[in-house]
């Protein structure tokens, strides 16, 4: 027997399928069995049944094409469904990868011999491996066709069937006239004399069949599907003459809408039903079709109203009017034009600033739900997103980083992220697959070593990490593991700031442990542990070991072994992550073993397989949980509270691509299946699914470009509608549309609450001081200061605050580069520049120090250092031959400094040694220094600070007048002397400043300070209002600013600066220096 039931409710269905099971109940120890669409929905039916009858047991939930493939086995027998299986997508991409290199020569395929050979010339045969290119093309191009063959299969069977009988039934283009030969040679390749793949003979057979043979269910149960293939639905009701079959369909309107698709009476019929529901609507054709060929033993119908009152919410009366067939435009042209509730939040739009946002403001909504709805379980809300693998990592973040014990944590669960993206393991393991292709740049392998399994496996402490990459950072190690690596990839064979160039510095500067070596590289080998030394040794043999291994090609059973071997050496223990692989690795081998393939593949390809088969896991509802999740597992699911995320133009509905060798495009049919139709019916289902409240929330302004982003054009049309059809109370806000009440804009409101918290710190200071005050108050000022503390005081006073008192550092002191040395960014260039000047002081020729830096991987390799430092060298040597002049017949000094003064309660030290000192011959010492840099007046003032510093610690340390002389790359200057106590008294203020800097964050910085200083010249000081607009134009300019935000979330403009005395501190900071500048003497 064949029975369709339709209703609205999927609740209402369930109580018909438990009516059903408890009225005729089926033997003890038989199951029921249900088609689902989803695992998710067999869960959710499994638990709905139990919460009904206290107990839910002997249930089978089975995909469509799961069950008709075991229909197929029990009706026609084991030996037909082995043939059967040829055609599934996996073995069916082995089988072609096989039979198209044997038949691509003939003439019918002259377009796919092309399409494998094009841009064959463009490599370079020398540094790459042509069959390597053409085995990966060659692959790819049999998951192309192996996917049309698949899709022709499941909707266009009557094709096969034709073409295998070389019967012409459609009118082809030449360049698709290759697809029926294939098919043919690919039915004589692997034996396969039911040319329809078994459709046609199961329908003959199981018609004939009088008694249910063993394996079928009694009773089969077609639960909550949104389409099917009209092959599926016909096979079904060939075997219903021997078990029953229950099709239930979940069809949100009672009246028949079949015109309201085809549009034919657009003035009745309601838009959204008209514009998102044509995938149900094709489904139900099909249904109708069938019937009217096959006559259906039984069909019932059973709506049920959402609208039980006039106070009815506005979720409730857009799920009625889709169910009545209503036209919201049609309603408010007999002036029937409803009142929407200001209070009503069955509906709600919001619109942030970006994604991490987004994900906060809906945990906030959550606790506000739980705090007002006592009976609210976590498994009764759902939250879905078009992909969401683009929220995984901000769900973790924001949800994730609550303590389990906190009150605040909500139990969530992301039902169908991909292991081969979010699972650092599989991640790690996925690319050491294809270790020959990837560039393995430090930052990789460093990401690698915090994997706590990888780690573990060489005996590497987390701590150490940190060493290790200020170590191989230090060697010259860029990226790469070898020479042969590189020549793999496709580059010249260079070992320069490989993994190896590194290892092989380390072991011969670890044997000889030369004094120079280890100054140049500013690295103490012997700081470091030798084990540690071992390890990462060992570590990197092993990367050599499987770059060879990994390249040579192999069949899959050898694949299977390499990759088990792969895991065992680079992690430590065999926990869940190695039993998916073993699953990822099974599937491959299923697959290979049913096409009878037993060819070698390259690393390339079996990376393809494995990752895809990673990603191909059962999802699963969590019970109990907030659920997070993409569309398409949890369709027509009923949840209390839904929460869309993401719902952006462009992401949502899915962008729609066909490929070209597609012939389905030109010839369609009402069961085939397109992303949006597809999607569009989902967001319908959501929207009838939804008990409650409905939340829709998208990105509205990028967080890479700024611009302002459009929500999805389907939100769009549902915002349209509401306001089409409802209005708002007279006295309510005038000239305001629903929309806008039901629209949140958190990004004015952001910036609204930031406002209010600032004022809610003035109000609570007192609290905020109870608070603080016991964490700070243990931290105490350094007792020793030099003048490197100064001068950073100087460069950026604010940063003292941070950088001393609260310990934050907002910048990492090692960069790591990704790539060789070509040219030279400006920090790359100031510390070569500064290693040339130190060894130059060393005593240690120019020849050999930049020998040396070639070694150590600092400088362009192949003769381009020469070439790029024949400028540099140039000014340097005339640095030096200045530089010597001015210590002709002089004699070098070194002075210590060292004076105390009390601060606070606090005695703190001011030591320092003055090197570089010369004494002339009338006793005078002078100080003479070479810059890494140019010096341009007024722009650079900042690059005379430590100078400054120098001649009030030599004036302080000699009691004497003595110059200090800086030798620019562009020019010679001369710092005026200063007398001793006027250089101590400077000196002296500039350490009380620095820890008043310690205290609370000062409100200047050189450049806006200096700015001020010229400004005064032509503006009087009291004229503050002048000032003021003209540098508030210039602060948000400063790149000083712009880099150090920080700045501008302490003094968000520069009248918060002015007002927090910005005129005073730059004053008593800078005013002395640039007094003291006006009289260098320039060369």
């Amino acid at each position: 027997m064949f029975t369709v039931i339709h209703a609205n409710n999927i609740e209402d269905l369930i109580d018909i399928v438990i009516e059903i099971i408890h009225s005729n109940p089926i033997e003890p120890l038989e199951t029921e069995t249900f088609i689902i669409q989803s695992h998710c929905m067999g869960q959710w039916l499994r638990l709905a049944i139990a919460d009904k009858k206290s107990i839910a047991a002997s249930l089978e939930f089975k995909l469509p094409l799961s069950f008709i493939c075991n229909l197929y086995n029990i009706v026609l027998g084991n030996d037909n469904i082995y043939e059967y299986s040829h055609f599934d997508y996996s073995s069916l991409i082995w089988i072609l990868f096989k039979l198209i290199p044997k038949i691509i020569f003939l003439p019918e395929f002259k377009l796919l011999y092309e399409y494998i050979q094009q841009d064959k010339t463009v490599l370079n045969k020398e540094l790459f491996d042509i069959k390597i290119y053409e085995q990966s093309k060659l692959y790819f191009v049999c998951k192309k066709i192996a996917y049309i063959f698949n899709k022709y299969l499941l909707y266009r069977y009557d094709w096969i069937n034709a073409w295998s009988e070389k019967k012409n039934i459609l009118k082809l283009d030449f360049n698709q006239q290759w697809q029926p030969k294939l098919l043919q040679e690919l039915l004589k390749n692997i034996n396969i004399k039911n040319s329809a793949f078994l459709h046609k003979n199961y329908c003959k057979i199981v018609t004939k069949l009088k008694t249910r043979p063993i394996g079928l269910p009694s009773r089969l149960f077609v639960f909550g599907i949104s389409t099917l293939p009209a092959k599926i639905i016909e096979a079904l009701y060939a075997v219903s003459h021997i078990i029953n079959v229950f099709v239930f369909v979940n069809n949100p309107c009672k009246y028949y809408w079949e015109d309201v698709i085809n549009k034919k009476y657009i003035k009745d019929n309601n838009p959204l039903l008209m514009n998102w529901g044509k995938q149900g609507c094709n489904f139900i054709k099909i249904l109708n079709e069938f019937e009217y060929k096959n006559t259906y033993k039984l069909e019932y119908h059973i709506f049920r109203d959402k609208i039980f009152s006039k106070n009815s919410l506005l979720l409730h009366q857009l799920q009625q009017d889709i169910l009545d067939l209503n036209n919201p435009y049609y309603i408010l042209k007999n002036g029937c034009k409803r009142i929407l509730n200001e209070n009503d939040k069955s509906i709600r739009f919001i619109c942030t600033y970006s994604t991490l946002i987004e994900v906060e403001i809906l945990r906030d909504q959550l606790l506000e739900k739980f705090e007002i709805d006592h009976n609210l379980k976590p498994n009764d809300i759902i939250v879905l997103a078009p992909d969401i693998n683009d929220y995984t990592a901000f769900i973790n973040a924001v949800f994730g980083s609550i303590n389990i014990n906190d009150p605040t944590y909500i139990p969530y669960g992301i039902i169908d992220k991909k292991n081969s993206i979010y699972n650092p393991i599989l991640i790690c393991l996925l690319e050491l697959i294809k270790l020959p292709i990837i560039r393995l740049e430090l930052n990789e392998l460093l990401n690698w070593l915090y994997i706590p399994e990888f780690r573990r496996r060489f005996e590497i402490k987390k701590e150490s990490i940190k060493k290790i990459k200020y170590l191989l950072k230090s060697n010259g190690v860029r990226w790469g593991i070898n020479s042969e690596h590189r020549y793999i990839i496709g580059l010249p064979a260079l070992n320069n700031n490989t993994l190896r160039f590194g290892i092989d510095k380390i072991i011969l500067n670890y044997a000889i442990n030369n004094k120079f070596i280890t100054d140049s590289f500013n690295i103490d080998l012997f700081e470091f542990d030798a084990k540690l030394i071992g390890n990462l040794i060992k570590l990197i043999q092993n990367l050599e070991h499987y770059l060879h291994v990994i390249y040579k090609p192999a069949n899959y059973l050898e694949w299977e072994q390499r990759i088990k071997n792969i895991y065992k050496n680079f992690f430590l223990k065999q926990n869940n992550e190695y039993e998916l692989i073993n699953e990822a690795i099974n599937t491959l081998s299923n697959s290979c073993e049913i096409a009878n393939f037993d060819e070698n593949i390259t690393f390339y390809i079996v990376h393809d397989v494995i990752s895809k088969n990673l990603d191909e896991k059962i999802c699963k509802f969590f019970y109990g949980k907030v659920n997070f999740a993409t569309f398409l597992p949890m369709r027509n699911i009923p949840f209390r509270y839904t929460y869309l995320l993401g719902m952006n133009e462009g992401n949502f509905p899915r962008p729609y691509f066909t490929l070209s060798i597609d012939i389905m495009k030109k010839y369609t049919r009402n069961d085939d299946l397109s992303s949006i139709i597809d999607d569009s019916y989902l967001l319908l289902e959501v929207l009838l699914s939804t008990r409650d409240c409905l939340t829709i929330s998208w990105v509205k302004k990028s967080n890479n470009n700024y611009k302002y982003n459009n929500p999805s054009v389907l939100i769009n049309e549902l915002r349209n509608i509401i306001n089409i059809g409802w209005t708002l109370n007279k006295s309510q806000t005038k000239n305001v549309s629903p929309i806008d009440i039901l629209t949140i804009e958190h990004i004015k409101q952001f910036y609204k609450t930031s406002f209010e918290a600032r004022q809610e710190y003035k109000k609570v200071k007192n609290f905020y001081k109870f608070t603080e005050i016991p964490f700070i108050s243990k931290i105490n000022p350094p007792i020793k200061l030099g003048l490197n503390e100064l001068e950073k005081f100087l460069y950026e006073p604010f940063k003292i605050y941070f950088k001393y008192r609260i310990k934050i550092n907002f910048k990492n002191n090692i960069n790591i580069y990704d790539t060789e040395p070509f040219i030279l960014d400006n920090i790359q260039l100031y510390n070569i520049k500064n290693i040339l000047i130190n060894n130059f002081y060393k005593g240690y020729s120019l020849n050999y120090t930049i020998y040396k830096l070639k070694k150590s991987g600092q400088l362009p390799f192949l003769g381009f250092s020469d070439t790029y430092f024949y400028n540099i060298l140039e000014k340097f040597k005339f640095q030096i031959n200045i530089w010597k002049k001015y210590i002709e017949n002089k004699k070098k000094e070194q002075k210590f400094l060292r004076f105390s003064i009390s601060i606070n309660k606090y005695n703190v030290c001011f030591e320092q040694i003055l090197k570089n000192l010369y004494e002339d011959y009338k006793g005078n010492i002078n100080y003479y220094s070479i810059e890494p840099y140019n010096y341009i007046y007024n722009n650079q003032i900042f690059r005379l600070f430590r100078g400054y510093l120098i001649q009030l610690a030599l004036s302080i340390a000699t009691k004497r007048p003595g110059n200090v002389i800086l030798i620019f790359e562009n020019c010679t200057l001369v710092l005026p002397t200063c007398k001793h106590k006027i250089a101590k008294i400077q000196l002296i203020n500039l350490i009380y400043l620095w820890y008043k800097a310690w205290k609370l964050p000062i409100p200047t910085n050189p450049h806006m300070a200096f700015d001020l200083f010229f400004i005064c010249e032509y503006i009087s000081e009291n004229k503050i209002i002048k000032i003021n607009k003209i540098l508030s134009k210039k602060y948000k300019k400063f790149k000083n600013i712009q880099k150090n935000f920080f700045i501008k979330e302490i003094w968000p403009d520069f009248k918060s600066l002015l007002n927090n005395g910005f005129i005073f501190y730059s004053k008593k900071i800078y005013n002395n220096i640039f007094d003291y500048i006006k009289s260098i003497i320039k060369y």
